[in-house]
Formats: structure tokens, C-alpha cells, sequence
């Protein structure tokens, strides 16, 4: 192999490198918990999985609404409203 093949592979492996964090994205850790996104409260399980239905959760019951990707819009707990019901 010449020099300048070389150079040109080595570039090119550079290049690749370099652009691999863009083109093929290490995902990062799954959220867990109650996360709030865009105003609208979700719940994830352990797994990062979003959670729809009844959930009970330290001995309170949630209906996260599958019609809405399980969102608990509108739904109070403990007398505080969680989210918004738009």
C-alpha cells in the first residue's frame, strides 16, 4: 500500500469516527419514574418502559390513560392536580 492510499484510509477511518456519534447515536440510560414532559406527568418502570392503565405506586393508585400514551392529565393526587387536560 503507497503512502498516500494510507493517508486517504486513515482519513477516511477519521472521518468515520469522528461522525459515528451522530450517525449512530449511543442511546442514553432510560428515564425511570415520574418524568414531566411538555406539562403532561408520565410514569416509566425499571425498564424505561412508559406505563399505561392502573399503577400502584407506594400504596396510591394511578390511572395513567392509555389514550393519551398515559399521560395522567387532569388527575389529582392528594388534592394536587397533575398536569393539564388539553
Amino acid at each position: 500500500m503507497n503512502e498516500r492510499v494510507f493517508k486517504r484510509t486513515i482519513a477516511i477511518l477519521l472521518l468515520l469516527v469522528l461522525l459515528g456519534g451522530y450517525m449512530f447515536p449511543i442511546p442514553a440510560h432510560a428515564e425511570t419514574g415520574w418524568v414531566e414532559k411538555y406539562g403532561n406527568w408520565y410514569y416509566y418502570d425499571e425498564n424505561g418502559n412508559k406505563v399505561i392503565g392502573w399503577l400502584e405506586l407506594n400504596g396510591y393508585k394511578y390511572y395513567l390513560k392509555p389514550e393519551s400514551s398515559g399521560n395522567i392529565a387532569g388527575t389529582r393526587c392528594n388534592g394536587t392536580r397533575l398536569g393539564t387536560n388539553r
